[in-house]
């Protein structure tokens, strides 16, 4: 999927933590992240003008230019989601050949970065990062190849959270469903409907921008490199690392 891939791998870790960890994390009420606003975005994206547009089954269509941004292949964003009763937020960037994602849940932070075909899990609380050959820790780009093979199903208006928004819904080659939902010009929200999930998945977005934070996409200054167990270690795990 062409989204869906960037933030595949941290939904991967979230489901992998929250099916380890089941019998000793509170229930539903015990979310610790607070329900997304529904106000909305808080940012626009860049003008359209600044990046060119991806076309294809997104032509003409209120996701074009959100669509354009991502397959341009630099941008960062805030998401948000809920997962079998809790919420938990995220932030994902790429650049060129670098791309970071981002989980915090359960009072744990979780940061994936990519450099090249080079994977890292890094630890903020313990100011450390280990290099992970695990399946699912490498982040697949989307390139504009990407975009240009889904297919357009629909387009709709669409109530979300209580709120009238416009959907286009495209569907990739694997029959994951994407759905680019978007309100007064500005994107709300990403929905996935993967078949192997077995779920429905709204990322709420916020912070959409066609630029990325100075130093989102570096190894944090200072911090040390272990093993990916000991950094299981020294995080308590949730399944996440290792």
């Amino acid at each position: 999927l062409a989204f869906g891939g960037l933030a595949s791998s941290a939904l991967d870790r979230a489901m992998e933590g929250l099916t380890a960890q089941s019998e000793r994390l509170p229930g539903p009420g015990g979310s610790t992240l607070p329900a997304p606003s529904a106000d909305g975005p808080l940012d626009a994206p860049a003008p359209a003008e600044e990046v060119p547009l991806v076309g294809g089954p997104f032509e003409g269509l209120p996701s074009e230019r959100f669509a354009s941004i991502l397959a341009a292949g630099t941008y960062s964003l805030d998401f948000s989601f809920d997962l079998m009763g809790f919420s938990i937020a995220g932030r994902q960037a790429a650049d060129g050949d670098r791309a970071m994602a981002e989980l915090s849940m359960f009072g744990m932070q979780l940061d994936t970065l990519q450099i090249g075909s080079v994977s890292y899990l890094i630890s903020d609380e313990n100011q450390a990062y280990a290099i992970t050959d695990s399946d699912s820790a490498p982040i697949q780009l989307p390139t504009p190849a990407d975009y240009q093979n889904l297919t357009h199903l629909e387009s709709r208006s669409e109530m979300v959270d209580g709120i009238q928004c416009d959907c286009d819904t495209f569907l990739d080659p694997s029959d994951t469903t994407l759905k680019i939902y978007t309100r007064e010009g500005e994107i709300y929200g990403i929905g996935l409907i993967e078949p192997t999930l077995g779920m429905d998945i709204l990322l709420r977005i916020r912070n959409f921008s066609a630029t990325v934070p100075e130093g989102l996409l570096e190894l944090p200054e200072g911090y040390r490199e272990v093993s990916e167990s000991e950094l299981g270690e020294l995080t308590g795990g949730f399944g996440l690392f290792g």
